[in-house]
């Protein structure tokens, strides 16, 4: 069974989140969003709200996933996520609350800048969910502790393997990279660090970051945790620094390698780093570890290339953040001003 706007005001009656009243007045707004599951936006004519998953293949790999989300939505020591209703395995479908006006915080970076109160919190709900513990059961699957893909970069071995049944602009960045050597090496070295010991998001970016606007507040959520797994919590963390870093560069237009660029606009930007810096004091765990985590910074750029390439010609771009990257992962100590003061 598949959900559509005529029975799924039905199925959630079938479920019991909505009486037979509320289900018959039937669906006020639907909005369906496909990836590797389908993702409704539902909105009832009650006022009642939800956002609904249904995996399009029910297969193994899949069902863990959704598995391993409803886990986290169900922890009540993390409270910075929507409200979970049912997971119902047979039919692959998961139910939560839909989060009522919120914008992503990439959306609100761009209408509102760079709020230090919004970097405070954030820094404090991501350390939050990274002392979220859970039965070690659950991640027995080897498959949850392998490092993202982009460290496969470091040797030819992995190079080859993604390059398999891989689209043609994925390719193209691949052999893009290859001109790098140091950086490959450096890669291969970086790899050496990876630690799995710590419940990571795994997808941890500004569009999984939501934030609704209270009275005289803001209020933070995380969400979409389809990708959570055993790993390096410092990935999570640096997905949220190469979310700001993609940002900034966007905002300034600067090529960060052109001789024509009067300064650079990461590290000379003083309300940017001030955004960052208080974000990692606020980030309650594993201070000290500001090397790694440009590193890794550096890494996620590559992986963000990664990510787009599955859809789009990245060569231009690839251009800019590839030297960029390439200076964070070897030489980390020159973006330490990013972290600290």
């Amino acid at each position: 069974m598949y959900l559509n706007p005529k029975n799924i005001a039905f199925y959630l009656f079938e479920k019991g989140l909505l009486s037979w009243e509320e289900s018959l007045a039937g669906v006020q707004h639907y909005l369906e969003a496909g990836s590797r599951s389908f993702g409704f936006k539902v909105e009832m004519v009650c006022g009642k709200n939800f956002f609904i998953k249904q995996i399009k293949n029910n297969f193994d790999g899949m069902s863990r996933l959704l598995e391993m989300e409803a886990l986290v939505l169900q922890a009540e020591n993390f409270t910075e996520k929507p409200t979970f209703f049912l997971h119902d395995k047979k039919n692959g479908i998961l139910v939560n609350s839909l989060v009522d006006n919120a914008q992503n915080l990439g959306e609100f970076i761009k209408n509102e800048g760079f709020l230090l109160p919004i970097a405070t919190q954030l820094g404090l709900v991501l350390s939050k969910f990274h002392q979220v513990e859970f039965k070690e059961n659950h991640f027995q699957n080897s498959s949850q502790r392998q490092p993202p893909l982009v460290f496969y970069l470091g040797t030819a071995a992995g190079r080859n393997f993604l390059k398999q049944k891989r689209e043609r602009f994925t390719t193209q960045l691949i052999e893009q990279i290859a001109l790098y050597p140091s950086l490959l090496e450096a890669i291969a070295e970086a790899h050496k660090n990876w630690e799995a010991k710590t419940l990571i998001h795994g997808d941890m970016k500004f569009e999984n970051c939501l934030i609704q606007k209270m009275e005289d507040s803001y209020k933070m959520q995380l969400i979409d945790f389809e990708e959570v797994t055993m790993g390096d919590a410092l990935w999570d963390v640096a997905g949220i620094v190469q979310a700001a870093i993609s940002v900034q560069l966007q905002k300034t237009h600067f090529l960060i390698f052109s001789p024509f660029s009067p300064f650079h606009p990461l590290l000379d930007d003083a309300i940017f780093c001030d955004w960052l810096q208080t974000f990692w004091k606020n980030y309650e765990l594993q201070h000290e570890a500001e090397i790694k985590l440009i590193q890794f910074t550096g890494l996620r750029l590559i992986g963000r290339l990664m990510e787009i390439a599955q859809q789009a010609d990245v060569s231009h771009q690839a251009k800019e953040w590839l030297p960029l990257a390439q200076e964070m992962i070897e030489n980390p100590e020159k973006y330490l001003k990013l972290l600290t003061t």
